[in-house]
């Protein structure tokens, strides 16, 4: 069994219900296209290993969540595992993928903080799904996955003997998927990125992708907009006023980790190089 995009919008995702974030509830699933986008990288049978660099509050984790189901209907019995860099984040990943699972049909069966199944039905294969911290040096080791999510990558710390484990427990057709804002600190994320190795497909989601990070236009200025163009490189004003507001709040810099234009900009802004606060743009 095989989904495309238009099985998962059409059948799947209206079953779903998901916090909307906005503090008014669960609210029926809808991609809004740069999701849409992303979703259709995650299923993409050429992308094996996947990297993607984000901004704040877009979705991307729960996609992830939802790319496991569909890999337990797809490859039922074939072993996953979900990445963390600590209990707590591990396990609320899991009970993502639990909340969704259960909705779309799907079974559980074992259940506790370190492991957990999910199946179609009691005559298919059960799936076991193993949650994982990146803070040690054995992560995944004994196992074989098919299919590895990897939440917050760039904050996973001293997991370097982790992460050399893990990727290397994995059978022939794995596809392995590593998700994060940035962070200033060194992890495998980081110098995968950064090294743009062949096998790895990069997909950087930045702020002007996402028509909901937008504020009116005439929230600045013509000249503070020129600035914006000249010095960040960027082509929406309504994003534009976005960041500037962003920037009133706390800082340029700041602005710039949580919702970078380029994927330069991620990075920069993390270990404190980025360009400097222009009087005009940073009020």
């Amino acid at each position: 069994m095989k989904f495309d995009i238009e099985d998962i919008v059409d059948i799947i995702l209206p079953s779903i219900k998901i916090d909307s974030g906005q503090g008014n509830g669960k609210i029926t699933w809808d991609l809004y296209p740069e999701q849409r986008r992303i979703l259709e990288e995650l299923l993409d049978t050429n992308n094996r290993n996947i990297l993607i660099l984000k901004i704040r509050q877009i979705g991307i984790t729960t996609l992830c969540c939802l790319r496991i189901c569909l890999f337990v209907l797809e490859n039922p019995g074939t072993p996953i595992a979900i990445a963390a860099q600590d209990d707590k984040t591990a396990r609320k990943v899991s009970k993502q993928v639990k909340s969704i699972a259960t909705q779309i049909g799907l079974q559980i069966g074992l259940d506790n903080q370190k492991e957990f199944t999910l199946y179609v039905d009691p005559s298919l294969p059960k799936t076991q799904i193993d949650v994982l911290t990146m803070n040690g040096t054995s992560a995944g080791r004994g196992n074989t996955y098919g299919l590895i999510i990897g939440t917050e990558a760039a904050y996973w710390k001293d997991s370097a003997d982790a992460w050399n484990a893990l990727s290397n427990a994995v059978n022939a057709e794995a596809q392995i998927i590593l998700e994060s804002t940035a962070s200033a600190q060194n992890s495998p994320f980081r110098e995968l990125w950064q090294r743009a190795l062949p096998g790895w497909t990069r997909i950087f989601s930045g702020l002007q992708n996402h028509t909901h990070y937008t504020n009116n236009p005439h929230d600045i200025t013509d000249q503070e907009w020129e600035l914006y163009q000249r010095e960040l490189a960027m082509t929406s004003r309504p994003h534009a006023a976005f960041l500037h507001k962003k920037i009133a709040k706390s800082s340029k810099e700041s602005a710039l980790r949580d919702y970078p234009i380029l994927s330069a900009h991620a990075w920069s802004a993390t270990v404190g190089r980025a360009m400097p606060i222009d009087p005009v743009i940073a009020p």
